[in-house]
């Protein structure tokens, strides 16, 4: 009789690499233009409101993905603005139309 050793199978780790959702402009200061959704007086709070608009609202985004945007308002303090960006004001107006009639609050800006 031989001695026969089972052959080692490779093992197959099946790699799942995240898939990064492009978004619709660039995140940052960039953008041509920006659905703004909330102002919120901290970056907790507008981490929620992007969690909650997203649920709500984010088949509306057209594949973009929101960005909180730190502004200093002088004697208002510091407020974290949630936005989506847009590649024009006409395409955030648009957005910001059918987030209004799912009962949503925004407004279009370019700034």
């Amino acid at each position: 009789g031989g001695n026969t050793t089972p052959a080692q199978k490779p093992v197959q780790v099946a790699a799942t690499k995240p898939v990064q959702a492009t978004p619709a402009a660039p995140a940052g200061g960039s953008a041509a233009a920006y659905v703004q959704l909330s102002s919120q007086p901290s970056a907790a709070d507008a981490q929620a409101s992007v969690k909650s608009m997203t649920a709500k609202c984010g088949s509306l985004f057209g594949g973009g993905t929101l960005v909180v945007q730190q502004v200093d308002l002088g004697q208002k303090g510091v407020r974290w603005r949630v936005r989506l960006p847009t590649d024009s004001l006409s395409a955030a107006a648009s957005i910001c139309a059918q987030i209004k009639a799912q009962g949503g609050d925004c407004f279009a800006t370019n700034g």
